[in-house]
């Protein structure tokens, strides 16, 4: 038969036109059916609640066929650059686990999103439907991740309604570290859009801060941190009713969504790359069982760490976000405590390791970019062997690296002598002090992070030589320099060799000094002056960790007397035996082993110590340390300040509690001194037999002997 290309056309039009015909008649057939398997598959499933959205089942089933709902055994729900890609790529793996697609575990995660957030449930189970070669019955575990879940109100309403029972699976990091990780995924893909983001055209330190005041001021819209307690307080596993735990949660307006039924699978990023073989295989059995598959199946080795491989847009650790770190561990610690105090509590919750999880839940308090006491206390030594071997042929007359700006610094605590060794340091031909108007005056810009106004001091200086062509002698003096966490991390980044002057008293007449001090400039007509048993405990001024407030913000405190506090963040010592940290009181204060610099220790009594000789052995000792001519350096020719009336006698018998808990920190103090921190070859005492004598006293009551 011949077939013209005009009537061939026809013929090929016509064909098309009765499959339509055909499929519309099946296509009605078929929605008749898939109706009639939902209500089926509702009354055979009552465990499953879908009464709390009837009104959308009714409208999805007046437009378009509702399909018979797939079981979803488990989801991961989040984070974002915490891990969660790398569980999903692992868990995808496993024959029994089926994601959603055929192997692209996150463009089925992009796609998850998508669908429940808008409440396409019908789409979302087609993904499941579709599959080829696999069993679709219920000994199929069905999975998806979904980063989004946890932050979007719409997302985690959808999913609690329709898939009630569904078990999730949370990973979280360490806040700052997440932070960094996202900000920097954030802007790297701003980069792909040829957006300018060299320093001069955006501020990280300040869009840091920016980014932090808005996800405090609307948890809702914030796109990078993670407030981690706030997202998991939505799945209604605690009672969220007492005032303490709602001030945890800093009173956050997120919605809760009681409708999920659900167990929680929650661990650590740490724990999905644990060095630790032993812990680590313990917690993938308990995912594994968690997660109802085969024994064994699952290695969480098999598939790359996917964090943190490219190189990050700004370094979190870096001197110019220090406050914005420490601004956040304030809500870190939080997160920190209702996870251990309210989350863990439910019977809902499961922890791989417990005892690993809470470590390193512990470390949420404290900032990642510096190593506490407590994380020393649970390394395996290896650091500290490291630090020991680095440190090795530092000794005390080895020559001071010239940093080219400055070469020194008076610090210790305020009260102790710093201001007339500043003076008479600053008076000797050979040293400048960064005099201000033409005298020595105390340093604040490092910790204010003020760096550029704190080198313009020394700029003009530093090719200045005496008339004999030495080079003059750089410092500065600051009582802060031990005690405020940002001084003590801005000085080691921008001063790293940087030798220390610091000296101590009797903490009980430090204490006693201190306050008479700080509260003589108070108008006491129109304030009340705090009794001193009210000032036991730590300061808040610029502190981090186990504070409590200071009062008027004057900075008066029992703990600014625990002197070996202050020097054992210097890491002269190993800070690694029993009888060291309890000595210490296993503070969470900040080490830097990094500082290289050498450390001349004094107690006040030396300073004023009217033995002549003695003092002269001291003063040649100092400028020796110093690098200075011999005979320049003559604490005598510094005027005694004039006496003022005590505000307080700290030997009247109302200030004895007082005292007991300076004596206590006085008599540790002492023997940290000398049983460890002398031990060091970078630490230079002068007149030592006189220094034990006078630090000896620490241990005994001034008041009564």
């Amino acid at each position: 038969m011949i077939i013209t290309r005009k009537t061939g056309i026809a013929s090929v039009l016509a064909f098309q036109v009765i499959l339509v015909l055909h499929w519309m008649q099946g296509k009605n057939g078929l929605e008749n059916k898939l109706v009639q398997n939902f209500h089926e598959n509702v009354q055979q499933n009552g465990n499953r609640d879908y009464s709390s959205n009837t009104s959308t089942n009714k409208n999805q089933l007046n437009s378009r066929p509702t399909l018979a709902r797939v079981d979803i055994a488990f989801a991961i729900a989040g984070f974002n650059q915490c891990g969660a890609m790398q569980l999903a790529e692992t868990t995808n793996n496993l024959p029994q686990v089926f994601f959603g697609n055929d192997n692209n575990s996150n463009k089925a995660s992009v796609r998850n999103d998508r669908h429940i957030e808008n409440g396409n449930i019908d789409e979302f189970e087609l993904n499941y439907r579709r599959r080829k070669g696999k069993d679709i019955s219920r000994s199929a575990i069905n999975s998806f991740k979904a980063s989004n879940l946890l932050r979007s109100d719409s997302t985690l309403k959808t999913f609690a309604q329709y898939f009630p029972n569904t078990d999730l699976v949370v990973v979280i990091r360490h806040p700052i570290l997440h932070f960094q990780s996202e900000y920097s995924f954030f802007y790297r893909n701003l980069e792909k859009k040829r957006v300018d983001l060299s320093p001069s055209s955006i501020d990280m330190s300040t869009s840091a801060s920016n980014f932090l005041r808005k996800c405090r001021a609307d948890m809702k819209s914030c796109p990078l941190i993670m407030h981690f307690h706030h997202w998991l307080a939505r799945l209604a596993l605690t009672p969220s009713e007492s005032q303490e735990e709602l001030a945890l949660l800093g009173q956050h307006q997120l919605s809760q969504h009681k409708d999920w039924k659900g167990r929680l699978l929650l661990m650590q990023y740490e724990q999905l790359v644990d060095d630790n073989s032993t812990r680590r295989h313990a917690m993938e059995r308990t995912y594994e069982n968690f997660i109802k598959v085969t024994p064994h199946s699952y290695n969480s080795t098999s598939s790359p760490n996917l964090i943190d491989k490219k190189e990050h847009l700004f370094d979190i650790c870096h001197t110019n976000h220090t406050k914005f770190r420490y601004d956040m561990i304030q809500d870190t610690e939080k997160a920190a405590a209702w996870i251990r105090d309210y989350l863990l509590k439910s019977g809902r919750v499961v922890i791989p390791n417990k005892d690993h999880f809470l470590n390193m839940l512990d470390t949420f308090s404290s900032d990642p970019c510096i190593v506490t006491m407590k994380q020393l206390a649970k390394t395996d030594g290896r650091l500290n062997s490291k630090i020991r071997d680095d440190l090795k042929g530092i000794t005390r007359d080895s020559i001071r690296e010239d940093s080219g700006l400055v070469d020194f610094a008076i610090g210790g605590f305020a009260k102790c002598g710093t201001t007339t060794l500043m003076k008479v340091t600053g008076a000797t031909p050979q040293v400048y002090m960064g005099n201000i108007n033409g005298k020595p005056a105390e340093v604040h810009d490092i910790r204010k992070g003020y760096i550029d106004k704190f080198e313009d001091r020394y700029k003009d200086h530093r090719s200045y030589f005496s008339d004999d062509g030495n080079r003059l002698f750089n410092g500065f003096k600051s009582p802060e320099i031990l005690q405020s966490q940002d001084f003590l991390v801005n000085m080691l980044n921008l001063l790293p060799s940087i030798d220390l002057i610091i000296s101590t008293r009797h903490p009980v007449l430090h204490f006693q000094s201190a306050y008479n001090y700080k509260y003589r400039f108070v108008n006491r007509t129109e304030h009340r002056l705090p009794e001193p048993i009210d000032l036991i405990g730590f300061c808040s001024h610029d502190c981090h960790h186990n504070c409590t407030p200071s009062v008027k913000n004057l900075n008066v405190c029992t703990g600014n007397s625990y002197f070996h506090y202050g020097l054992s963040r210097l890491r002269l010592t190993a800070l690694e035996s029993d009888n060291e940290m309890e000595l210490l009181d296993h503070h969470r204060l900040s080490t830097h082993p990094s500082w290289s610099g050498r450390l001349f220790l004094i107690e006040i009594g030396q300073i004023s110590d009217t033995n002549s000789s003695r003092r002269d052995v001291w003063e040649r000792d100092y400028e020796h340390f110093l690098g200075i001519d011999p005979n320049s350096f003559n604490i005598s020719n510094q005027k005694r300040n004039a006496r003022h009336d005590k505000i307080i006698d700290i030997c009247d018998e109302a200030h004895r509690p007082v005292r007991e808990v300076l004596l206590r920190a006085g008599s540790m103090a002492s023997k940290w001194i000398r049983e460890y921190l002398l031990g060091s070859e970078r630490v230079v005492v002068a007149n030592m037999e006189h220094f034990l004598a006078l630090i000896e006293k620490w241990r005994y009551d001034p008041c009564e002997t």
